[in-house]
């Protein structure tokens, strides 16, 4: 079995500067960059949900892209969601 981690900061900015090279939008800003580096349980999948989302309603900026990242980190348990649902 392999135990695949989250991203370190610098892949996570490497993997933002190239969905928005992709996307031909500008380079991430320093407030951009401080906002993902703010994000501790990103992973490469989060990236391919928001470039799913981004065919059907295109972002327009790198900063829209962060947003729409931390809306994906928020949905996990790491993310210190709120479960829902009854305990055992």
């Amino acid at each position: 079995k392999v135990r695949l981690g989250y991203l370190q900061a610098q892949q996570a900015l490497e993997l933002l500067r190239r969905h928005c090279m992709l996307c031909d939008l500008s380079p991430p800003d320093p407030a951009d960059i401080w906002a993902l580096q703010r994000l501790h349980v990103l992973t490469p999948g989060d990236f391919a949900v928001v470039l799913r989302q981004n065919r059907l309603r295109p972002l327009a900026s790198a900063a829209e892209w962060v947003a729409a990242l931390q809306l994906e980190c928020s949905a996990k348990e790491d993310g210190k969601r709120a479960s829902v649902g009854f305990l055992a």
